[in-house]
Order: structure tokens, then C-alpha cells, then sequence
């Protein structure tokens, strides 16, 4: 987790008193946790209602653009557990606030009509998405159930529909090592000529949006790795789970793995040229160095990368 945390902000949106003491019990949680002091497992759901951010980064036609706190628009309600949200809060304001994965013209929502969102955590970025275009299909997919157990409720209080979740990693043929929730042997065919299985991925307490192949490829100065813990989880490729969903041509494709990103994306090719736009966060200068090979060799063209050690690849196909 970041050293610092903006709840100046996320207080002026705040609804009551009450999410006020929510805000004030998690600002206490992420102190200790960056003291490296333990938080009681396993944690306590709560809800955190928030007034919609405003409409200064809303797209022209987008629900948002016409409303803003205090207009009429919707709140924002969270489902969080306490033992995660304050590195949930984190993701909800690189997303609501800063834009990441939808700050270029084009990758916001506008004019699409289905989107896969891949590393959906606890699902803010369909979240904001659907706020803004309510009409559209969202795929998300994310691997850990703690989050698939945020992601849900969070959908179902904010009362949004045709979402749907996939709990599995997508990868690469290579790194699936099992054959579903077994566990063990030989990855299985699915019947369409597309390889599922599980994965090992990493974990680290109290923070479920981090979950890599290798979460040391990707220092954070806040991780202590005698606290990394492994875990196999269900496993699929690209193809494979656009098959599984019955999609075909795709508007927008966002990722956000943790340092797989390159593991999705290779040997996908086909794959990929079903989607129109695909956004890529990226792990470090070689990832990202990689991850503009593999989008350009599949047919896709870069129209902006953020030059920052997380940074974004936005590309459109040719």
C-alpha cells in the first residue's frame, strides 16, 4: 500500500456520521498495517455509502455527465470487509478519482457495448463503468473469492445488471499446472479446444488486490516476503473464457494482473483481435517493453502510455 492515503477526500464524500466512523475505523486499520502490526482475521463486512465523485471527468453522453453530488445522481455504496478495505480504498481512488484504465478518449465506455474486465478485485473499475453507461455487458474476472465475495454484494447494492463474474486467473497454457478445483495432473481441454486448470499465484494478508505469479518481480518497499503466501486458484486462457461467456466481439478489454500481464496476453493472439480497444496496466519498464510487442504483433496499435512504474498501455486495434 501506498504510504499515503487521500481521506480528506474520501470524507467529503461521505454520506453520514456513519460513514464518517466507517472512514475513521479504516484510516486507524491501514496505520497499523503500515506499522506492520497485524489486524484481526478474518475481517467484518461493512457498507461505506459515498456521494457520486462529480461529473468533471465524465464523457460527454455518459449518465454521469449530467449530474454530480447533490444532482440526483445515485450514491456510491462499498461493500468492504475490514481486514481489506484499506487497500480496497486505494484502488476506488485511482479509479474514481485518478481515472486509471479509463483516462484516454475512447477507453471510458462511450459508444461500447460489452466489456471484460480482467483483475476485477473487489470491482470498482466495472463499478464505475456501469455507473457511467448502465447499458453495458461487464465480464469480470478475478481469482481470489475474498474479492468475488466483495465484488457481488457491491454490484447487488448499487443495483446494477448484466454483470457477470468469473472466479478464475487468466493465463497463459503454460502456467496452468492442474485440472480445475482438484488441483492436480494434467491441465483439461474444455471441449473447444481451450486449456483450464488452476494457477499458483502469491498472496499477501490484508491486501486482496495484489495476487501475482511472482509478487517479487514487482517490488513494494511495504511487503515483508516471509508474509507472502501461496495459493492455487482456477485457472483459464483468454479463449477459453471468452468462449465460456458467449462473447465475440469485445469493446473495450482491461487488465490489471498484477505482473501477469504479459502471461495473459501471449499466445492469445486470436483472442485479442476480438476486442477493439485493450488498456494493460504494466509492472515495470520490461513488462511493459513486453506487453507493446505482444499488442503490436497482435494487431494493435498504441495511442497512449503512461510513462510511471504502474503505468497504463491504451492501444486500438488496426
Amino acid at each position: 500500500m501506498a504510504a499515503h492515503l487521500d481521506f480528506d477526500y474520501l470524507h467529503r464524500l461521505a454520506l453520514s456520521d456513519a460513514d464518517h466512523r466507517v472512514l475513521d475505523r479504516i484510516e486507524g486499520d491501514r496505520a497499523r498495517l503500515l506499522r506492520h502490526e497485524r489486524l484481526p482475521e478474518p475481517g467484518e463486512y461493512m457498507e461505506l455509502r459515498l456521494r457520486p465523485p462529480g461529473a468533471a471527468r465524465h464523457p460527454a453522453g455518459a449518465v454521469g455527465a449530467r449530474g454530480g453530488a447533490g444532482s440526483g445522481e445515485p450514491s456510491i455504496s462499498l461493500i468492504l470487509r475490514t481486514d481489506l478495505a484499506p487497500a480496497s480504498l486505494d484502488t476506488f481512488i485511482e479509479i474514481f478519482r485518478d481515472g486509471a484504465h479509463s483516462a484516454v478518449g475512447g477507453f471510458g465506455g462511450e459508444g461500447a457495448h460489452t466489456v471484460v474486465d480482467l483483475g476485477a478485485n473487489e470491482g470498482y473499475y466495472t463499478l464505475f463503468m456501469k455507473r457511467l453507461y448502465p447499458g453495458l455487458r461487464v465480464v469480470a474476472v478475478e481469482p481470489l473469492a475474498e474479492n468475488v465475495d466483495l465484488f457481488r454484494p457491491t454490484m447487488k447494492a448499487n443495483e446494477l445488471r448484466n454483470v457477470s463474474c468469473v472466479e478464475a486467473a487468466v493465463t497463459s497454457v503454460g502456467r496452468i499446472t492442474g485440472s480445475g478445483s482438484a488441483g492436480a495432473g494434467s491441465p483439461v481441454d474444455t471441449g473447444t479446444g481451450r486449456t483450464q486448470g488452476t494457477i499458483r499465484l502469491e498472496t499477501y494478508p490484508h491486501v486482496g488486490t495484489v495476487a501475482s505469479t511472482d509478487i517479487a518481480a514487482f517490488p513494494r518497499p511495504w511487503i515483508d516476503p516471509a508474509r507472502v503466501r501461496p495459493r492455487h486458484v482456477e485457472a483459464i486462457t483468454l479463449p477459453a473464457l471468452l468462449d465460456q461467456v458467449g462473447v465475440g466481439e469485445v469493446d473495450i478489454l482491461k487488465v490489471d494482473v498484477e505482473g501477469s500481464e504479459v502471461d495473459v496476453l501471449s499466445g492469445a493472439a486470436d483472442a485479442l483481435r476480438r476486442f477493439r480497444r485493450i488498456v494493460v496496466e504494466c509492472h515495470g519498464t520490461e513488462k511493459r517493453e513486453q506487453v507493446l510487442a505482444v499488442l503490436e504483433h497482435s494487431g494493435f496499435v498504441p495511442v497512449h502510455t503512461e510513462g510511471k512504474r504502474s503505468g497504463d498501455v491504451y492501444a486500438e486495434r488496426r
